[in-house]
């Protein structure tokens, strides 16, 4: 009698444990089913295109025009010099980020800075929020300067 009903246990247990792994293969089947595929929801940052630029190249893009230039130094380096036409977006101001997102995306932004730093952190803003095209100056104004490109001074 003894061993019928320890014989009955390890069936017992071999069944419980065949179903246990039956279903989680059926749920790791479902992960990877076509399905669940097709709903991931893609971020804006995958259609984004972002062109690194010279200063020449820059001042070239913007002389075609039907482009805006984003100036994301701080108010007081914008006024002491920037470039003609340049919209300030302060980078370290708090509301950056809703300003940026408060923009056309349909339209094709040129982004700099002083040296290229900030400007290429801003460039995550724009990603994030689903910029279509987004020039960026490389080595910020400062190439812009050693290159003797024009100059505006005072604020917008």
């Amino acid at each position: 009698m003894e061993r019928s009903r320890i014989v009955a246990i390890l069936i017992g247990l071999v069944v419980l444990g065949a179903c246990s792994t039956k279903s989680q293969s059926t749920s790791a089947q479902k992960v990877k089913s076509p399905q669940a595929a097709t709903t991931r929801v893609q971020t804006p940052s995958a259609t984004t295109q972002i062109e690194e630029m010279s200063a020449e190249k820059f001042y070239e893009r913007i002389k075609q025009g039907n482009v805006v230039v984003i100036d994301v130094r701080t108010p007081r380096e914008y006024a002491e010099g920037h470039i003609p036409g340049a919209v300030n977006i302060d980078f370290y101001a708090p509301d950056f980020e809703s300003k940026i997102a408060a923009l056309d995306k349909d339209k094709e932004y040129l982004v700099h800075c002083r040296s290229g730093n900030r400007s290429r952190r801003s460039l995550q803003v724009f990603k994030k929020h689903g910029f279509k095209k987004i020039g960026h100056l490389t080595h910020g104004i400062n190439e812009w300067y050693q290159k003797g490109l024009p100059i505006e001074k005072g604020n917008q």
